[in-house]
This record gives structure tokens, sequence and C-alpha cells, in this order.
């Protein structure tokens, strides 16, 4: 039997051995705060540090935006900063306190700009950590002003007797007409100054073979297809008074449509080809030497394409899908995903891919409406958001800010905008009258490039401020 004294000192014993084990709980769960929290804390100061440089990358972006926009070109880049006090873009993913800040851009066919741009850091014991942030940028100077309800030529040009505008493009400054002449031995191409809208000047012209349907440029070539074959054409135009044809590619397709040139790839499209393919992918990497990596038959015209990011938008002659979209992520495997049944049967003449919530479509006049707003964000379900009546056939269509313009063949009317802001309730805004079909339209800077099937081949449109045709 235990004295009184024995089991005090056992209970006593008992009692240190339970204030040391809890001891040296509170001893570990200290540790294990004191560092958890110095982790913490490192944590959230990296986490504030890259977050700054990311919103430092997004002011840098908008900077150079505005005074190096040509600088911007498609790819991975990174940013310094210059003693000058300026943001230059620089060829690799720059990297500084142990932060490598990363902008990928890629630039759409209304030459809009969609960039990522990422910072990413090591932290142990975790490992890679990564913040991301998007931005997409517009070409300065592009927001639609003036009064466009009072629409006016501002300039215009005209080509070689004969000639026949087909198509045009815009491209610094300058504006690159496809003609489709009546007779062999007339210039296909032509190539304008419009630095000056107010004047703008015939800078060269070029007889490449037959007349020209389409035209579309990136850096010093330009890329077109005729009017009556599938031919395709590359045309030096580094030396704007007298461009040289490069190359040319005998397609197998049905006489030519539409070319649309997006970084490394042309998208051109025939007429209905019986045995064959009416759309194709040509690599343009190497310009001197395009070859054709994709090719896909739909048995029906395609008289028109927009490219918007991964997808390709074709308006086409089919009487249950007037407008198809091509996936194009992999353009050497394009992939139809999804199609619009216009209600009616009158064909697709034009298309303009804004966004995946905006498709434009211009049709031949019918009884049904010719100007459709299309949402394409599921293109397995595309829906009809609004449409009007243009009692005329849609040759082309550009749309910028709120406003659709469109080339048509109205007697009186060939050029027409719409306010667009509300899809349910497109409005008529203005018209011109020119002296022929307005076949192909571009848009920059408060001025749309519109080309005329006659002599009169280039029209430059612009709205009216403090009553004055441009200011």
């Amino acid at each position: 039997m235990s004295t009184p004294k024995a089991k005090s000192i056992g209970s006593s014993l008992v009692e240190i051995l339970i204030a040391l084990a809890v001891f040296s709980l509170i001893i570990s769960a200290s540790v294990l705060v004191f560092f958890g929290g110095q982790n913490f804390a490192v944590s959230s100061l990296e986490a504030r540090e890259a977050t700054q440089k990311a919103h430092d990358g997004v002011e840098a972006l908008r900077f150079i935006r505005d005074t190096k926009w040509s600088t911007m070109t498609d790819g991975i880049h990174g940013l310094e900063f210059l003693a000058s006090g300026q943001w230059q873009l620089t060829s690799s993913p720059d990297i500084s306190d142990g932060f490598t800040r990363t902008v990928s851009i890629s630039t759409d066919i209304n030459t809009i700009k969609h960039i990522g741009l990422t910072v990413t850091w090591e932290h142990l014991p975790e490992g890679t950590r990564t913040i991301s942030l998007k931005q997409t940028l517009a070409p300065p100077n592009q927001a639609i002003a003036g009064d466009w309800t009072q629409p006016c030529v501002v300039g215009k040009s005209d080509g070689t007797p004969g000639a026949k505008g087909a198509d045009v493009y815009y491209s610094n400054g300058k504006a690159y007409v496809a003609s489709s002449a009546v007779a062999v031995g007339k210039e296909d191409l032509f190539i304008f100054n419009v630095s000056n809208p107010k004047s703008p000047s015939l800078l060269g012209s070029l007889n490449v073979e037959e007349g020209w349907k389409s035209v579309t440029v990136a850096g010093d070539y330009a890329y077109g297809i005729e009017e009556n074959s599938p031919d395709f054409f590359v045309v030096d135009v580094s030396n704007f008074a007298a461009p040289i044809k490069k190359a040319k590619l005998v397609l197998s397709g049905g006489s030519g449509r539409y070319v649309m040139v997006r970084g490394n790839y042309v998208y051109a499209t025939t007429a209905n080809n019986e045995s064959g393919p009416e759309f194709f992918v040509i690599d343009v990497t190497n310009p001197l030497i395009p070859s054709v990596v994709a090719t896909k038959e739909f048995g029906v015209d395609i008289n028109e394409v927009s490219v918007l990011r991964s997808a390709a938008y074709l308006a086409t002659s089919s009487d249950t899908k007037e407008l198809i979209v091509v996936d194009v992520t992999t353009p050497n495997n394009p992939t139809e995903i999804g199609s619009y049944n216009a209600p009616g049967t009158t064909d697709a003449r034009a298309v303009h891919a804004k966004s995946k919530t905006r498709v434009y479509l211009g049709r031949d006049v019918s009884a049904e409406k010719e100007l459709l707003i299309l949402d394409a964000t599921a293109p397995s379900s595309i829906a009809l958001r609004g449409s009007t009546d243009i009692t005329s056939s849609v040759y082309s269509l550009i749309t910028a800010g709120t406003l659709s313009f469109l080339g048509t063949d109205d007697t009186n009317e060939e050029f027409q905008n719409y306010y667009i802001r509300d899809p349910a309730n497109i409005q008529k805004n203005g018209n011109l009258n020119f002296s022929n079909i307005g076949t192909g339209a571009d848009y920059y800077n408060n001025i749309v490039y519109m080309s005329v099937r006659n002599v009169d081949i280039l029209q430059l449109v612009t709205s009216t401020i403090n009553g004055i045709c441009g200011g």
C-alpha cells in the first residue's frame, strides 16, 4: 500500500511529464506558426511584387500602343524600360529580381492586338507561381468621330481606263485595290498613298495576269486571287512604284472569291468546285515559296472569309448553311465546328467577325433581311441577335465602333452605314451614291476605304465634323 508521500511523488511525476509534453507541443506549434507566418509574409510580398510587375506591363503596353504600334508584332516578347523614360518590347521575356515577365501578342483581322501577360516566379517549397492578365488593344486613333448621318467622300482616286475595283485592303497609309478589268492586259493591283486622305495618289500598279477578285497584305507582300480562275499570286510591294510578281499557285478550286492573311497563313476561297475543295490554307512563312497545307470541300461557293483568332467564318451560297464556322487552331487541319441557317435560301456574300458575339453577315437581296448580326459564342448553336432589311444586295461590310459600313448594289445608295449598338434595333444612319457597286471595304481612323466597280475604283468616306467633310 502506498504511503501518502509516495502517491504525491507519483502524481507530481505524471504532472511533470504531461507538462513537458504540452510544452513540447506548444514549442513545436510556435515554431510552425513562426515559420509558417514568415512563409505567408514572404508569399504575400512576392505576390504583391508580381502583381505590380504585371500592372506595370499593362501600362507599358498602352504606352507602346500609342507611340510604337508597329513594334507590337505577333509572338513572344518581354518589356524593357529605357533610360530615356520610355518602354519598348524585347525579343524574349524579361527577367528581374527572380520574376519572369512574358508578353504574348496575336493580331486578329481587325488589327486588334490580343495580349496575354504573365509573371512567374519560384516560391519554395510550393514551386512555380504565376499571375496572368489579358488585354485587348486597338490601333491608336481608331474611334468613330463626327456625324456619320452625313457621310461624305473626303478623297478618291481613279485606276487606269477599264479598271473595275473588286476589293480593297488598308495598311500603313496605303490602300491596295484589286481590279478585275474586262480586257486582258490591264492592271490587276493598284497601290495608293492615302496618308493624306484628302489627296490620295496612285503610287504604282501591276498587270499580274488576269483580273483579281480579292487582295490582302502583310508586310512587304500582297496576296491576290483571280476572279475567273483559282490562281493565287504573291506580289512584292516593298517598292510601291514597281510591285513585282514573285510566286504563283494554281489552286484546284473554282473561280477565285476571297483571300485573307493571318500570321503565316493565307485563307483563300473559291466558287463551288464539283470535284474538289473551295477552302484553302496556304503557308506563306516564306512568301516566295507559298504552299497549300490544307484544303476543305463544302460543295458551295465560299464568297468571303473573316478570321477571328482561331476560327474562320465563311459566307457561303448554301441554302442551309449561309454561315459556316471552321476551327483553324491547327491550320493544316481545318475542322467545321458549326453553321447557321439563315431564313430563306439567299446567298451570303459578306462576313465580318468582329467578336464571337457579333458576327455580321451580308446577303443578296430577297424578301428576307440582308444584314444579320449573329452570336457565335457556341458555334454549334449560333443565334440571331438582330437583322434589318437593306433592300439591296450586300457586297461588302466592315464594322467599327457602333457603326456597320456596307457596300451595296443599290443604284442610289452604294454606300450605307447602320447604327448597330443594339442588334435588336438596327437603324439606318447614312448613305452615299457612287458610280457603281461598293465591292470591298476596309476601315482605319474614322475613314472607310471602299472599292467601286468602276474606273473611280477607290473612295475614301468619312464623317462630317462641324459641317465640314472630315473636319
